[in-house]
């Protein structure tokens, strides 16, 4: 009994192993671009980088909701 769970666990452990390399070649991860320094990128088309990317901060004057949410205004 004990020979067959360890055969079968150690066959689980290389289909597993199996699956994981063949996911990692689909992906990318080892033998495609993922991660390779100098790709080309389209351009941007409207030049406008988002709030949070510029470093701006927020433009509102209120107070950061803390506590539950509050219904809505009348």
């Amino acid at each position: 009994m004990g020979a067959a769970t360890a055969w079968a666990l150690e066959n689980a452990s290389q289909d597993a192993a199996q699956r994981d390399r063949k996911l990692d070649r689909d992906i990318g991860v080892t033998e495609g671009e993922i991660g390779v320094p100098g790709l080309e990128h389209p351009p941007a088309t409207i030049g406008a980088f988002s709030r949070e990317a510029s470093g701006a901060s927020g433009s509102s004057d209120a107070p950061d909701a803390e506590g539950p949410i509050e219904p809505p205004p009348d």
